[in-house]
């Protein structure tokens, strides 16, 4: 105890790029657990553990910045568990209006259509990650700045939804054999956690 006491007083007092390394290691170990526990329970049909495990890491880094009430860093994993299970639903609904949309369009067998309607599975993930980091990226910004002024400013929010949104489109290769769903979490997760750390460490 008296080990993890020392380390815990080391790490708030270390410099910032320390800090930020952190918070990016544990966003790619959280992008690791997110993608081999992504099944192991549901809730209504919803996978929660990816935004419990990104949600400690978005705690962790307002520990190390901004508070260190349980209460709030419990809001914080709160909501950034609100924010993937959004951002998953979001993910379903625009799925299923592509998917009526394109269907249509091309038959399956079909080779002589357009690349966007030929690979039309790709074309869908793609929209449905845009859109659904957009709107997880967005709502981690606002968890992360409720207890944070200085995450408030306009170029933050700018920074990292444009960066959750960008790396969305990687869900357009979850069906592929790169093992799609750890590298659009690899990604994803550690690009979020590095623009909120190098925002507060600018704030604070």
């Amino acid at each position: 105890m008296t080990s993890l006491a020392a380390a815990t007083a080391a790490l708030a007092q270390a410099t910032p790029r320390k800090r930020i390394a952190v918070m990016v290691v544990l966003s790619a170990i959280s992008a690791i657990l997110s993608n081999y526990t992504y099944t192991v329970f549901g809730i209504g049909g919803y996978p929660p553990l990816p935004g419990i495990w990104f949600g400690l890491v978005m705690a962790a880094g307002a520990w190390l910045w901004v508070t260190r009430s349980p209460f709030e860093l419990l809001v914080v994993v709160l909501i950034t568990l609100a924010a993937w299970l959004l951002a998953y639903h979001v993910a379903i609904v625009v799925d299923g209006f592509i998917d009526r949309l394109l269907r249509p369009s091309v038959a399956a067998d079909d080779e002589t259509g357009p690349w966007l309607l030929r690979h039309r599975d790709a074309t869908k993930f793609a929209i449905d990650g845009l859109v659904a980091g957009f709107v997880g990226s967005l709502l981690t910004m606002f968890g992360a700045s409720v207890f944070c002024r200085g995450l408030r400013a306009p170029a933050a929010w700018a920074r990292t939804v444009f960066i959750g949104t960008v790396a969305g489109l990687l869900l357009a290769v979850v069906d592929s054999k790169l093992n799609g769903l750890l590298l659009l979490f690899i990604v994803w997760q550690p690009a979020v956690a590095a623009s909120i750390a190098w925002s507060l460490e600018r704030r604070t």
